[in-house]
């Protein structure tokens, strides 16, 4: 009789465990299991990547994913739905959120953002996905011919003051100084535009001395401002003869034209 006592809780706990092959799970109310592959980011540009993701206009991931977890495809748990938005972005700390978009504090340069917004179906148990992140704004380096006896001030005007949620640009007030280098040339760091309304103005301070339309030249010149990694300009400007040379990175042309202000 001892032995059968010994027999019958293990012979109990089998048949449960037997039982339970039987029954399917039902996993319609488990969280998908979301592996991103992070490996073609630029580890040389990118050192942390923000996650944030949306399911109904409610924030349910808010991740930080550093560059040692590049290598290998990183796991999160996501609701399950057809529209779950993910936004992955890096060097997004110089701007001011409001939780809707992200804002250039006026009289700021554009942060140097890469970024990266998708929307994907993850009603499934499982689904892997290949990011890659994207230059999300542009240096604009202004080359000044005799730059080191340059008495005034460049700064630089336009209407798209940051990104809103999905990564377009939103519309506002935009204003920079331009940072001398010592060496002639002056730099500001812009945002993606929507427009040709950027100007790059001349000032004592005082007053605007001279304008010009720097978004309309850019955009008679072919610079795509829609291209996934935008394309970093320099500007050659002799501003006594009112002279501009453009040069784009990556492009063998160089254009040049003469203003009469």
């Amino acid at each position: 009789m001892k032995h059968v006592a010994r027999i019958m809780p293990a012979l109990l706990l089998c048949s449960i465990l037997c039982a339970g092959c039987f029954v399917k799970e039902d996993r319609r109310f488990c969280p998908c299991r979301l592996f991103l592959d992070l490996s073609s980011i630029d580890i040389s540009c990118v050192d942390s990547v923000t996650l944030v993701g949306m399911c109904d206009g409610v924030e349910v991931i808010s991740q930080t994913i550093h560059s040692e977890s590049f290598v290998n495809e990183y796991e999160v748990l996501v609701p399950r739905t057809k529209n779950m938005r993910l936004k992955l972005l890096s060097g997004s700390s110089g701007f001011r959120n409001d939780g809707e978009s992200l804002i250039i504090p006026f009289g700021m340069d554009c942060p140097p953002v890469y970024m990266e917004n998708l929307v994907i179906d993850t009603e499934c148990e499982i689904m892997k996905k290949k990011v890659s992140l994207h230059k999300n704004f542009c240096r604009l380096t202004v080359h000044l011919v005799d730059g080191q006896n340059f008495p005034y001030i460049l700064s630089v005007r336009g209407g798209v003051d940051g990104y809103l949620f999905d990564g377009s640009p939103s519309e506002g007030r935009f204003y920079s100084h331009a940072t001398e280098d010592g060496n002639g040339s002056f730099m500001v760091v812009l945002p993606r535009q929507i427009d040709g309304s950027l100007t790059l103005d001349i000032d004592d301070e005082s007053n605007v001395l001279k304008s010009f339309a720097l978004g309309e030249i850019l955009n008679n010149c072919g610079y795509d401002w829609n291209a996934p990694d935008l394309e970093d300009i320099t500007v050659g400007l002799d501003y006594s003869r009112t002279n501009m040379t453009i040069m784009i990175q990556n492009w063998e042309k160089v254009y040049e034209f003469d203003f009469v202000i």
